[in-house]
């Protein structure tokens, strides 16, 4: 799995580390914020948001910026670490 912490409680990965018990557990990572169409398993202890956009340069992303940084305030004020991918 690819994971990295880009500031405190906040991690960009690929779906590999959001599918990655042992990972999620030992980081305590507590929501997920899933940008890809794919499925991922879910953890029952892990919040997750889904969002699922193609992965190509034609993807609107910019209109999901309003909901993400929402969610990613919210968990960083509550100093909650999050997996974004």
């Amino acid at each position: 799995p690819i994971i990295n912490e880009i500031v405190p409680y906040l991690y960009l990965g690929d779906i590999v580390a959001a599918e990655n018990l042992e990972l999620i557990q030992k980081l305590h990572i507590k929501t997920v914020v899933s940008l890809v169409k794919e499925e991922i398993h879910p953890y029952p202890f892990v919040t997750y948001f889904k969002f699922p956009i193609n992965d190509s340069r034609d993807s609107d992303i910019k209109s999901l910026f309003n909901e993400t940084n929402e969610i990613l305030k919210k968990s960083l004020q509550r100093q909650e670490r999050v997996l974004v991918h």
